[in-house]
């Protein structure tokens, strides 16, 4: 279905749409799907269909470990589960009835089977739960120079900056646009506060100069009234990356 090109300077054209685990940059001009478009097989997508059916109540820890972390300390959790498993049932049968170690083992047995879904369930969830996807894409065209723009809430992305290491030596914060809400509120408005708020003419203003911005843009949310040209970066979980330069390839 053709949409339309968001840099109001070419005919709207089709675009495939990322898978939930896509990773890879893709320089062509971004052409962003409309509510009409095939979702394709992205999860994210596919978890706003039936949003009126499912409510998913859902943490953000996963952003925080990569995978080989999570593979080990599923190892840890899976060997601590039957240990505790064992044990109950050694104590329980020496101590209490038959009855008694016979709950005791399947409360160990039920124990165990939670950690293995809670597990199993941050997998499948994860292109959905994390930014880690969006920040291996762009990190390798990331300069110490390049401005990161969360636009939205920054819990929405804040992982962008554990996995891009920002701040850091020599990089500065991650900037929000319009963003000021929820937890953040309060202080942004403080005298020292941190200059990462934009708004949207302050980041106009930017987008047309040379330095490079990438913008973190939920696929529901509208994306901001930008000038010049908006380049397509890459896109997972119902979230994309734009700029305001393409790829150098």
């Amino acid at each position: 279905m053709p949409v339309k090109n968001l840099t109001g300077t070419a005919e709207g054209h089709e675009r495939d749409i990322a898978g939930a685990l896509d990773g890879f940059c893709q320089p062509a001009l971004v052409s962003r799907t409309g509510a009409g478009d095939t979702p394709g097989h992205d999860l994210a997508a596919l978890l706003n269909e039936g949003h009126e059916l499912l409510g998913l109540l859902v943490v953000d820890v996963v952003d925080a470990i990569d995978a080989e972390a999570a593979d080990f300390l599923f190892a840890v959790e899976a060997a601590t589960a039957a240990l505790a498993a064992f044990a109950a049932s050694a104590s329980s049968a020496a101590a209490f009835t038959r009855a008694a170690a016979f709950a005791a083992t399947t409360l160990a047995a039920a124990t165990f089977a939670f950690i293995l879904a809670a597990h199993v369930g941050l997998q499948i969830f994860s292109p959905v739960l994390s930014s880690r996807q969006l920040a291996t894409a762009i990190e390798p065209e990331l300069r110490p120079s390049d401005l990161i723009v969360i636009h939205g809430e920054y819990e929405a992305a804040s992982t962008l900056g554990f996995y891009l290491q920002r701040p850091g030596p020599g990089t500065g914060p991650i900037h929000i646009l319009n963003g000021r809400s929820s937890n953040l509120w309060y202080g942004s408005f403080f005298p020292d506060a941190p200059r990462i708020f934009e708004d949207d003419l302050s980041l106009n203003l930017k987008w047309t100069q040379p330095r490079r911005i990438f913008l973190w843009q939920d696929l529901n949310d509208p994306v901001p009234a930008l000038p010049g040209k908006t380049y397509f970066i890459t896109q997972s979980g119902g979230k994309e990356i734009l700029s305001n330069q393409p790829n150098p390839y």
